[in-house]
């Protein structure tokens, strides 16, 4: 995603060769879910609620985290001019496990700064990577680290890949910039994408 700091996000298609839960706390409540009629946003968010009004101490641990991360966020206005995109990628991983960054996400940031001189990267995860990849790397990116969580507000997330999506929005929404997966391989700069308040690329399947 490309979007200013009011926001973008931009997406090329993927082009790495060969590309081809996490275990969740026993349930506060047990709240049985007929098997008819399985979404309901309105019952939900009860659920949601109730279950956070019994589990606060970890609501409130949670809110912690999350407030931690806003504080360390970078200032849109140190890399670019108002109304436009501010000159930054973000990448999320890391969040299940520890280990090197795979391959074809050093070829991501890689590509991403070779084509989009000037510009930076920051790195979310919970777990910083350790291996001969992240080293020919760690030189020009930023670190974020965020401790775990359960809870964003009152809904809860037992899965790694739903936490990186909220740490997703909130960088996204509150810095702006281009976010970029780490399978993702730029080929072109961002910079006449800039000037939009919103832009998303699609992966195709198949030609």
């Amino acid at each position: 995603w490309i979007r200013s700091s009011t926001s973008i996000y931009a997406s090329i298609a993927r082009e790495v060769e060969g590309i081809a839960g996490e275990r969740a706390r026993e349930p506060v409540l047990s709240i049985a879910i007929p098997p008819t009629n399985l979404v309901d946003p309105a019952r939900d968010r009860e659920v949601n609620r109730v279950e956070a009004m019994a589990d606060a101490a970890a609501v409130k641990a949670s809110q912690r985290v999350i407030d931690s991360l806003r504080a360390r966020l970078p200032d849109p206005q140190d890399h670019g001019e108002p109304g436009k995109a501010p000159r930054i990628f973000h990448f999320i991983f890391g969040f299940k496990s520890a280990g090197d960054i795979p391959y074809y996400g050093y070829l991501a940031i890689r590509s991403a700064l070779h084509f989009n001189p000037g510009w930076a990267v920051y790195y979310y995860c919970m777990h910083e990577p350790e291996g001969p990849n992240w080293d020919r790397i760690r030189s020009r990116v930023n670190v974020v680290r965020i401790d775990d969580f359960e809870y964003f507000q009152t809904a809860r997330f037992h899965h790694y890949a739903h936490k990186s999506d909220v740490i997703r929005m909130i960088v996204i929404n509150q810095v702006g910039g281009v976010y970029l997966d780490v399978d993702t391989i730029t080929r072109r700069s961002y910079e006449d994408l800039r000037g939009h308040q919103f832009c998303m690329g699609v992966q195709a399947a198949g030609p």
